[in-house]
């Protein structure tokens, strides 16, 4: 995806960095509607491999796949896109499946399916047992180098259809630097509809003397889109996960009044808004409601913030529609800001023709908030970036500035949309200067 020479090589050849890799970020994955009626099946070609299939415990693999001539992709459930990899660190050996569907998923039988099982040596740090602690339960610490990772904390949790369903975070805490340390929480992008904390790139930043907390957020989902999964839910998890952890601040060793905001795509959407947004009712989060969700500097990386400028490319309603018929209608990926309307009338529960759909989107957007009283803020963006325009971070940083807000602006010429550089680990062009903005804010001997 991007063009390096041989002073990044050399550059990111000098960078030690530990543990477990970083997976380029893939685009949103489209997950069809429900309704009858299915085209006729036809060849599928399908390929899931991983690049370690033997690992111990606390290490992490890569699964790539590939697939073609199917339109429903899942892997282990969830809908994924037809070709794009994504980093896995099982607690003990596991088997992932990848099935595809023909016209319609199921309950229908898959026209493929292959796995690939990843076996985990046994050890005293990572048991089935303690892989994911039910509530209560005190989560098993991995040591991978200079960092202590603690997974799957539970911070929240929301309720869909009857069922509650939990909210979790893992932990990265850097060892051997004196407490208590700043903290960075970290929000991964895919659109509002895919991801989660496993695409994070903790050890790299624990390994420099900050924690960070990765943390999950309710994904919408354009099978009718449910109220408790569209837009604002999403910024009340974030909110109720920082609130979460500034109150275990001295559990965990970390200072209540150093943290900080890392967002990559709808992340650096999600981790603006929260920059932004302090103090506003509309956007309150419930839990923890005493405690405060501030942050003290946002890093955001190539997020969207607002539904304009760009065309909208369809009028349907996302939430109602087939998305074969989208596809076929519309082109699919080939069009440009095809998935950008995709994305945004998912995550906002309509067409972006809806005038209730476009009052959602002003409450959605950063710029809604923005004042004198906002943390700095660093605004990192590709030229190349085809799935979110450069002019997004370009209407944040002008409404920042007007506002009198500290912020930094770094456009990377031929970067295009991911943070990753040619060994998936985080590329010197992004981690370089968000390292000298955190530095400068959070790493100070007083708190700002």
């Amino acid at each position: 995806m991007n063009i390096k020479g041989l002073a990044i090589s050399l550059i990111l050849a000098a960078v030690t960095l530990l543990g477990c890799t970083i997976p380029s970020l893939a685009q949103p994955a489209i997950a069809p509607s429900q309704q009858p009626g299915q085209r006729p099946p036809g060849e599928v070609s399908i390929t899931l491999t991983a690049d370690r299939t033997s690992l111990q415990p606390g290490e992490c693999a890569i699964l790539q796949w590939s697939v073609e001539g199917g339109e429903v992709v899942q892997l282990d459930g969830e809908w994924v896109s037809p070709s794009s990899e994504r980093q896995v660190c099982p607690q003990a050996t596991t088997s992932y499946s990848l099935a595809v569907y023909v016209g319609v998923g199921p309950p229908n039988p898959p026209r493929a399916h292959e796995e690939v099982e990843i076996v985990v040596a046994a050890g005293a740090e990572a048991s089935p047992a303690a892989s994911v602690p039910s509530p209560g339960m005190t989560p098993v610490p991995t040591v991978m180098g200079s960092v202590r990772v603690v997974r799957d904390l539970q911070f929240g949790s929301y309720e869909l259809d009857g069922q509650e369903h939990g909210l979790l975070l893992d932990l990265y805490l850097p060892q051997g630097c004196p407490q208590p340390w700043p903290l960075l929480v970290y929000i991964h992008g895919g659109g509002w509809m895919e991801g989660s904390k496993d695409t994070c790139p903790g050890t790299t930043f624990a390994q420099r003397g900050y924690a960070m907390a990765c943390v999950d957020y309710r994904l919408s989902n354009m099978q009718g889109c449910p109220e408790a999964l569209i837009f604002p839910g999403q910024i009340h998890d974030v909110k109720a996960a920082v609130r979460w952890l500034r109150a275990r601040a001295n559990e965990y060793g970390f200072d209540p009044d150093r943290f900080g905001a890392i967002g990559d795509s709808s992340g650096g959407h999600l981790a603006a808004l929260l920059g932004t947004s302090y103090g506003v009712a509309d956007l309150d989060a419930a839990e923890n409601a005493a405690v405060s969700d501030a942050v003290q500097a946002v890093c955001d990386w190539f997020g969207p913030v607002d539904i304009t400028p760009g065309p909208i490319v369809f009028e349907e309603d996302p939430c109602q529609t087939r998305m074969d018929y989208l596809n076929a209608t519309y082109g699919g990926e080939a069009t440009p800001y095809f998935y950008w309307t995709l994305a945004w009338g998912t995550f906002l529960g309509g067409s972006l023709t809806d005038p209730a759909v476009l009052q959602q989107a002003d409450r959605a957007t950063p710029l809604s908030y923005v004042d004198e009283t906002d943390p700095p803020f660093l605004v990192i963006h590709g030229e190349a970036d085809a799935m979110v325009p450069i002019s997004q971070s370009q209407l944040l940083v002008q409404a920042l500035t007007e506002a009198g807000v500290e912020v930094t602006f770094v456009r990377l010429p031929g970067m295009g949309h991911s943070f990753a550089g040619p060994t998936q680990e985080v590329d010197p062009a992004f981690l370089e200067p968000t390292l000298e903005f955190l530095n400068t804010h959070l790493m100070a001997s007083e708190s700002p």
